[in-house]
């Protein structure tokens, strides 16, 4: 009689639940059909229960990663410094090696430079492909023996070679700099916490070919973790003046996510959508991370790209580095990226739709 009434309670309780699985378990008269609603009521059952098991233990073990690294007590890692000298060239090496004045406005003319040169001027084309096959230079050799090397930024440089882990890399503000890491954490707030470092512009090494490469500008330096310039503000630091450079520690959490067979709701999260995480097309180990100013960039080359198969200015694991005498020749006569009032209205307008396209990255 009692086993009748608790039936009939379960009969009750499946009639107006909304878990239909067991409504459904109960009212089958096939033997078949309750075994198999049992067999999926208890996986997801079982499923269910080690999810909860794992949440529970996950925050009892406090598993979270942060985006600072304690090292030692209340110690952070210095960041790294990228030095730049505002002049590219040399004046020395230019002479060295033969670069008139008319090659060094050829070269300036195609680059993608703050410079603004002040004749613009086609007709030391072939010279400059003589001297580039003399020398056997491509875009990048050019900067690598002409540009300002570590020796010639920093003062006492034997002494900081032996602490810095020195590397270089190239920019499109400023070209070729350096890039220094301390390899070592300040516990200290303040300047006492920091390095002192002596810089020289070599102003004597100037070339005065541009309208807006001064003397007093110096050099450009940006702080940056893993030498990572898209993100961050340079800063022209001018002769014979001291500035003292520093960061705001912002420190942000993190949920550790872990992808196990053991664990299938792993495996339903998505990666952001596109507005949240936006990629770069082609270069993102040349520009690093999406930036608004990167992705505007990339859209001055993506003709280069799709007619020349080529990247101008910058390294790439994808494509070739774009030598300065071949972008106009596979753009188009009398054509530089640098110009698009000079392109028809088809171009301006493609180039705008792109340009449409660099959006802000909005994160709630």
């Amino acid at each position: 009689m009692k086993s009748k009434e608790k039936t009939s309670i379960l009969h009750e309780w499946a009639d107006t639940t909304t878990a239909h699985g067991f409504h459904d378990f109960f009212k089958a008269k096939s033997v078949v059909a309750k075994l198999i609603w049992f067999f999926l009521i208890t996986v997801s059952l079982t499923l269910m229960t080690y999810q909860l098991f794992r949440l529970i233990s996950e925050y009892n073990r406090k598993l979270w990663s942060t985006t600072i690294e304690e090292i030692s007590a209340d110690s952070l890692p210095l960041p790294s410094l990228v030095v730049c000298n505002v002049n590219r060239i040399k004046k020395s090496r230019a002479e060295q090696y033969g670069l008139t004045d008319d090659l060094l406005h050829y070269i300036f003319m195609h680059m993608d430079t703050q410079y603004q040169v002040k004749s613009y001027d086609l007709s030391a084309e072939a010279a400059f492909i003589e001297w580039r096959t003399a020398y056997n230079f491509s875009y990048m050799d050019i900067f690598d023996k002409l540009a300002h090397s570590f020796q010639d930024i920093f003062i006492s440089s034997g002494i900081i070679d032996k602490v810095f882990v020195k590397q270089p890399i190239d920019t499109l503000d400023y070209g070729r700099c350096q890039c220094y890491d301390a390899n070592r954490s300040s516990t200290v707030v303040g300047t006492k916490g920091g390095l002192t470092l002596v810089l020289d512009t070599q102003g004597y090494e100037y070339l005065p070919l541009f309208y807006d490469n001064h003397l007093y500008e110096g050099v450009a330096v940006k702080m940056a973790y893993n030498c990572r310039v898209e993100v961050g503000q340079w800063i022209i630091l001018q002769p014979a003046t001291r500035v003292s450079l520093g960061m705001q520690l912002y420190e942000k959490t993190l949920r550790e996510s872990e992808r196990s067979p053991y664990n299938p709701f792993s495996y339903l999260a998505s990666e952001p959508p596109c507005e949240r995480d936006p990629k770069l097309m082609f270069s993102d180990n040349a520009l690093g991370r999406y930036t608004v100013e990167n992705c505007m960039k990339e859209c001055e080359w993506l003709r280069a790209v799709r007619q020349c198969n080529c990247i101008p200015y910058m390294k790439n694991e994808q494509y070739r580095t774009c030598e300065v005498d071949e972008l106009r020749k596979c753009q188009g006569d009398n054509v530089s990226l640098q110009f698009f009032d000079q392109y028809n209205g088809r171009q301006v307008l493609f180039f705008k739709f792109h340009l449409s396209l660099c959006l802000p990255i909005y994160y709630q």
